[in-house]
Order: structure tokens, then C-alpha cells, then sequence
């Protein structure tokens, strides 16, 4: 089932999928989406495994208790007093894809969702410092976006972290460093606009590494030795990076193919 609550136009539409027993299709008008929305919402959310909601500007979002079923959640436009309430009533999540408009000084309670999988989290308006993430061990694939955050190490160290995408990410210190002990089982990594000017990465990191993103890292000048010699390493994708930071790309891929003997491997430029 999607819902859209639009603040422009004025109504709420709610769209049917296969497995909906509800009707296809409700259309409200603006001034009946608070109440109608939570109505609907404690009726027929409890057999769902699948929900995408905009919540528009002037609306919050409440949920049924009773959603054990609930698999994927994406809302888009959440504020941020509405997250831990609605959180606390889903905690079998496995998919979640939120934007929070507004989380001063907090990160929401993603460690209450302890079968959650996948995460994409955007800070919804820019300029808010995240002093804890608090995210759940169960953690697989993650994405966080346009936020600022004072360090990395908590989602290091997630045991089951295999995907990991920082867009827009400000960390605290403009030196990011990364030891043997952390992301043991990362398979991709893609850093998109990050902070930071100065990246080092210990001779035995990222073990399992098999894919390297890089897309405007301005202040970056190269990529760490250790991805020379990483015999996991499949692949590493630029996109307008700094001259030097494309020569020691191109500095990986020789020695990946000629020391490393890994004939497989492949390096895209976009400038």
C-alpha cells in the first residue's frame, strides 16, 4: 500500500497493492487527512508487510499497535517527534527508508528495530550534529544521507554490515581512520561528498572489500595503499575527484592486475 499525503493539492491518496483487502483507491481532503489517516491506518496496516508514506508539513503519522507483520517501511517528511513513538510499534522492520525533517541533537531509536536490515536514513534539513548513532547489530546494508555525524565508529563495528553508503555525510574530524577490527564483512563501500580531507586505512582493513565508490571527494588527494594490495577488491568507480586521487586510482589498478594478478579487475573513470 502507498500513501501520499500532499500539502499542495490538498488531498490524501491511498493505492492498493495485491495482497491490500482494503480498497484500491481513497481519496480526503486536507482538512480530514489527520484524522482519517490514523483511522484507516489502525484498520488496515495490520495485515501489511509493506507501507510508503509522505507525510505532509502540517500532518504527523500514527500507526496501529498491532503491526507484527509490517516487513518495509519508507516515509518520507517524518518529524522528528514522531519517530521513537512509531518505531516502538513496528519491531519486526526489516526495510526501512526514512527522511526526518528535524532531529535536533538526536538520532532515532533504529536499535529498538532489532531484525532491521536495511536502512537508508537522510537527515532531511542539513546542519544538525548527531551525537550517537543508534543503530541495531542487525544491521546489513546502510545508507546515510545529508546529515552530520561526530564519528564513524559505531557503524564500524556492526557485525553484519555488508553495504555502506555515506552521501553528504559531515564527520567531526577531517581525518577518517580505519583499523583492522573494524567493517570485517563490508563487500561495498561508496563515499559520496564526505568531509574529510585525509582518509588512512591500517595494512589488514577491509578484508572482504569487493567494491570501492568514490564519487566528488574535492579534498581527497588519493586513495589509501591498502587497496593496492586487497586481494578481495573487484572493482573502484570515480567520478570528479581530484587529478591525484585519479592517478593513484589508476596506480590500484596496476597492481592489482600485474602484482596481484587479479585480471578481473576494473577501474571507472568519470571525470
Amino acid at each position: 500500500m502507498v500513501v501520499d499525503s500532499r500539502s499542495q493539492g490538498g488531498e490524501l491518496s491511498v493505492h492498493k497493492r495485491d495482497n491490500d483487502m482494503n480498497p484500491s483507491y481513497i481519496s480526503y481532503q486536507k482538512h480530514d487527512i489527520p484524522r482519517r489517516l490514523c483511522l484507516y491506518l489502525q484498520e488496515a496496516l495490520t495485515c501489511l508487510r509493506y507501507v510508503a508514506v509522505r507525510v505532509a508539513q502540517d500532518s504527523s503519522l500514527s500507526f496501529s499497535a498491532n503491526l507484527w507483520n509490517l516487513e518495509t517501511l519508507i516515509v518520507k517528511g517524518l518529524g522528528g517527534q514522531d519517530t521513537n513513538r512509531i518505531f516502538a510499534k513496528i519491531p519486526n522492520l526489516q526495510k526501512l527508508r526514512c527522511e526526518v525533517l528535524t532531529c535536533d541533537a538526536f538520532f532515532p531509536a533504529f536499535n529498538n528495530l532489532t531484525k532491521l536490515e536495511m536502512l537508508k536514513f537522510s537527515w532531511g534539513r542539513a546542519g544538525t550534529w548527531a551525537t550517537v548513532l543508534n543503530l541495531p547489530p542487525s544491521l546489513k546494508k546502510l545508507t546515510l544521507s545529508n546529515g552530520r555525524i561526530f564519528s564513524l565508529d559505531q557503524v564500524a563495528t556492526l557485525p553484519k554490515l555488508v553495504v555502506l553508503k555515506l552521501q553528504q555525510v559531515i564527520i567531526e574530524s577531517e581525518e577518517w581512520e580505519v583499523t583492522d577490527e573494524q567493517f570485517l564483512h563490508l563487500k561495498f563501500l561508496k563515499l559520496q561528498d564526505p568531509f574529510f580531507s585525509e582518509w588512512n586505512v591500517s595494512d589488514d582493513a577491509f578484508p572482504c572489500l569487493e567494491h570501492l565508490v568514490l564519487r566528488r571527494l574535492r579534498r581527497l588527494e588519493k586513495i589509501p595503499s591498502r587497496f593496492a594490495d586487497m586481494p578481495t577488491l573487484k572493482s573502484i568507480e570515480v567520478m570528479t575527484c581530484k587529478e591525484s586521487l585519479v592517478e593513484s586510482a589508476k596506480d590500484i589498478k596496476e597492481t592489482q592486475v600485474e602484482e596481484m594478478q587479479n585480471s578481473g579487475f576494473k577501474l571507472f573513470i568519470q571525470k
